[in-house]
């Protein structure tokens, strides 16, 4: 779970990405169960190494095991349970916590 705080500090280390949304699940995606998931659509893609830096400088600021994947590379198998257990925290605009934006 992430405070509104915390989602602050993800979408401020993401802004040069220009995210169009972002989420949070502890669902697992990838094989880490202890891990947040940080679920993304940028409009400007990082690097490899660019975006290891930025998982890595989140990871210190929250205390917390985080791991990022694209809305669009969830697995198909675990899409619909992953985007019925996550959080959107930002989808252009702070201030709207429209749920419904997760599953376009």
């Amino acid at each position: 779970m992430l405070t509104e705080k915390e989602e602050q500090i993800i979408i401020d280390a993401l802004k040069p990405y220009q995210p169009t949304r972002l989420a949070w699940s502890s669902y697992p995606i990838t094989f880490n169960s202890k891990c947040i998931e940080i679920l993304y659509d940028f409009k400007k893609t990082p690097g490899m190494i660019e975006f290891i830096g930025v998982e890595q400088q989140l990871e210190k600021k929250l205390n917390k095991k985080i791991d990022f994947t694209g809305f669009d590379y969830i697995p198909r198998e675990l899409k619909s349970k992953v985007l019925n257990e996550s959080q959107l925290f930002f989808n252009g605009k702070r201030e709207e916590r429209d749920d419904s934006f997760l599953h376009r």
